[in-house]
C-alpha cells in the first residue's frame, strides 16, 4: 500500500508540473501573439520581458534597432530607460543613508550650499515635494538660440540654479510636482558624499555586484563598449520612412535619466529588490510609503517608485520613462512575484500604458483587446488622397469615449496636421487640428495649431476667436498680441 500511495503522489506531482508548464507556455504564446500584432501595426518596437513567480515567461525583441541599417533588435540591445533611472538614484541615496553618510531629513544646502533654495530636504527631492524649479526649460531656450556649445552636466545645472534666480514653484512640502531637477540634484549629492562620479558609484554599488553587466550611465566620454548593442531612438514618418530621434547633443545630465539597460538586467534588478536585501528595513519602508503633502493630501509615490496598484488591485512598484525616442515601462508586483519590462525606441509614448495594462491582463490569464492603431497613421493615406468624407467618418469614431480602435496621440496628430499644411492641403489640416482641439481642449497648443490653419485658409475670424479662447484659458502661455500679428490677424 505505501508503494501505491507513493506512486500516486509522484504521478500527481508529475501531472501538476506538466499543467504548470503548459499554462506558462499558453501565457507566453498569448503574450507573443499580442506583441507580434502590435509590431505589425508599427506600435511595438523594442524588447519586452514578462515574468511570473520569479521566472521569465517571455523575453523577446520586436522590430528594428533604429540605426540607418535598420538591423533587427535583439534581447541584448540596451535602451535609454529615461525616468526609470530615478529609482537607481533613489537607491544610491538610500545606500548612503544606510552607510550613515547622510539622512533623508538633511537639508539640500548642506551638500550643495551654492544654490539658495532653503528648507528643501533630501526627502523632498526624492518624493517630488521640493518645489525646485525645472532647469530643462532654461536649457531648451539656450538650444533654440543655438547657444549650447558645451556639455550640459550636473555641475553646469547647479551653476544655473545658483545664478539665474529661477523662481521655485512652492514652499517645500506644500505641494507635489514631478521634478527632474530634483533628481539631478540627488545625483550630485551622491557624488559629493561618496567622492565618486555618479556613474562609478552606481557601477560599484549596484550594477557590478548584481551582475548587471549591460547597464551603465550615458556620459560625456562613452567608450566603444557602451555603443555595442545600443539601440537608437527614432520616429517613423507618415510615409513609412524614419528619422533619428536619439540623444540631444551636449546633454549629459544624470540622476533623473541617463541610464541604459537591457530587459534582462532590469529583471535582475527586480529580483534584487524583491529579495529586500539591498537596503535596511527602515529605508525600504520609507521608500515604499506614499507621500504626504499640503493639507493631509496623499500621492501614491515613494522614493523614485510609483505605488498605484494595478487595475485589479495588485500591489505595485513601478515607473515609466520617456526620453526622446525611448519609452520605458518597468513594474514589479511583489505579492505575485511578477515583473513587466517594456523597452521601446520608436517614440510610441502614448501606447505604453495600454500595452502595459494588456500585458498585465494576459499575465493574469485574462483576455485583452488588440493594440489600438495609430489614428494619425491611419488618416495619412486617406488625407493624401483628399478623401475628407472618409477621414471625418473615422474621426467621428475616434472621438467617442468608448473608442477602442484608434490610439489618439495628440503630438502625432499635431504633426500630421502640419504635414498636411506642408503639402498645401489646408482643409485636410483643419480637419486634423479640429479633432485634436475637440479631444484635447486642455492643451493650449491644439488651439494655436488650429488657429494657424484657419489663418492660412483665410478664415481669420475663426482664427482670432480661437486665440481669444486660448488666452482666456491659458493667459500666460504665449504673447497673444505677437502671435496674432504673426498670423496677420491684427
Amino acid at each position: 500500500m505505501p508503494i501505491i500511495k507513493c506512486k500516486s503522489f509522484i504521478y500527481f506531482i508529475a501531472i501538476f508540473f506538466i499543467s504548470v508548464h503548459l499554462y506558462a507556455n499558453e501565457q507566453r504564446d498569448n503574450i507573443d501573439a499580442y506583441l507580434s500584432h502590435c509590431e505589425k501595426i508599427n506600435v511595438c518596437n523594442g524588447v519586452f520581458l514578462v515574468a511570473n513567480e520569479g521566472k521569465v515567461i517571455l523575453n523577446k525583441a520586436y522590430g528594428k534597432d533604429g540605426t540607418t541599417h535598420n538591423k533587427p533588435l535583439t534581447t541584448q540591445h540596451k535602451f535609454d530607460i529615461g525616468s526609470v533611472s530615478k529609482q537607481f538614484t533613489a537607491a544610491g541615496i538610500m545606500r548612503l543613508k544606510d552607510q550613515g553618510k547622510l539622512d533623508f531629513d538633511d537639508l539640500l544646502e548642506k551638500y550643495i550650499p551654492e544654490i539658495n533654495y532653503p528648507s528643501i530636504t533630501i526627502k523632498n527631492l526624492m518624493n517630488h515635494t521640493s518645489g525646485i524649479p525645472e532647469t530643462m526649460k532654461y536649457f531648451t531656450k539656450q538650444y533654440r538660440k543655438d547657444q549650447v556649445k558645451y556639455p550640459i552636466t550636473n555641475q553646469r545645472m547647479i551653476s544655473v540654479l545658483a545664478t539665474k534666480n529661477l523662481p521655485k514653484y512652492f514652499e517645500p512640502g506644500e505641494n507635489w510636482k514631478y521634478s527632474n531637477t530634483g533628481y539631478y540634484l540627488l545625483a550630485s549629492i551622491i557624488e559629493r558624499v561618496s567622492g565618486l562620479p555618479y556613474s562609478q558609484f552606481m557601477k560599484l554599488e549596484f550594477f557590478k555586484p548584481l551582475g548587471m553587466d549591460d547597464t551603465s550611465v550615458y556620459q560625456v566620454n562613452n567608450d566603444n563598449k557602451f555603443n555595442l548593442n545600443r539601440s537608437y531612438g527614432y520616429i517613423e514618418k507618415f510615409d513609412g520612412s524614419t528619422r533619428p530621434f536619439d540623444q540631444i547633443p551636449f546633454y549629459f545630465l544624470v540622476g533623473s535619466g541617463g541610464i541604459y539597460s537591457t530587459a534582462k538586467d532590469l529583471f535582475t534588478w527586480s529580483q534584487a529588490l524583491l529579495s529586500q536585501e539591498l537596503f535596511s528595513k527602515d529605508s525600504w519602508e520609507k521608500a515604499l510609503s506614499s507621500t504626504e503633502y499640503g493639507n493631509n493630501q496623499l500621492k501614491e509615490y515613494g522614493f523614485g517608485w510609483g505605488l498605484k496598484p494595478s487595475k485589479s488591485g495588485k500591489k505595485a512598484i513601478k515607473h515609466s520613462g520617456d526620453w526622446r525616442g525611448f519609452t520605458t515601462g518597468f513594474a514589479i508586483y511583489p505579492d505575485a512575484q511578477q515583473t513587466i519590462v517594456i523597452l521601446t525606441n520608436n517614440n510610441s509614448h502614448d501606447a505604453i500604458d495600454d500595452i502595459h495594462s494588456s500585458l498585465n491582463d494576459l499575465l493574469e490569464g485574462k483576455e485583452t483587446s488588440p493594440v489600438k492603431q495609430s489614428l494619425s497613421k491611419v488618416l495619412y493615406p486617406i488625407l493624401i488622397n483628399s478623401n475628407l468624407t472618409k477621414a471625418k467618418s473615422i474621426i467621428n469614431n475616434a472621438i467617442k469615449p468608448d473608442n477602442n480602435d484608434y490610439l489618439t496621440d495628440k503630438k502625432m496628430i499635431n504633426r500630421l496636421g502640419y504635414e498636411m499644411l506642408k503639402l498645401k492641403k489646408v482643409q485636410e489640416a483643419i480637419v486634423v487640428f479640429k479633432f485634436n482641439n475637440d479631444k484635447y481642449s486642455d492643451t493650449p497648443n491644439t488651439f494655436d495649431s488650429l488657429a494657424e490653419a484657419y489663418s492660412i485658409s483665410g478664415e481669420l475670424e475663426k482664427a482670432s476667436n480661437l486665440l481669444d479662447r486660448m488666452e482666456s484659458l491659458f493667459p500666460k502661455y504665449i504673447d497673444y498680441e505677437d502671435r496674432k500679428k504673426k498670423l496677420k490677424l491684427i
